[in-house]
């Protein structure tokens, strides 16, 4: 039987967040993905510190977020996504999110 790799993130309030890398590892170094990911509690019209310091962590990696009334996305490599993921999520949780919801699919 052989074992698919998964990338674990280093969160204790990330209950069961698994990104199966599988499916990524057949793509070429340098592959774009994109990411698209949501921060609760959604409150209309009024993001909070939980929402803003994770789009803030993302935008510190050096990437540009699509930030949107409902959810938000950026465009990441293969190589940088287990990183950019794991300082949002330690954003988003250390500032009071509730769930955080993140899809990932190839450019």
């Amino acid at each position: 039987m052989v074992r698919t790799p998964v990338l674990l993130i280093p969160q204790p309030k990330v209950r069961g967040m698994r990104v199966l890398l599988r499916s990524l590892l057949k793509h070429k170094a340098g592959t774009m993905l994109n990411v698209e990911f949501t921060v609760e509690p959604f409150v209309e019209g009024s993001p909070g510190a939980h929402v803003t310091a994770a789009v803030a962590a993302v935008e510190r990696c050096g990437l540009s977020v699509d930030f949107g009334p409902f959810g938000s996305s950026f465009s990441v490599t293969k190589e940088q996504l287990p990183e950019v993921i794991a300082e949002l999520m330690r954003a988003a949780y250390g500032n009071g999110a509730t769930y955080v919801s993140v899809d990932v699919g190839v450019a």
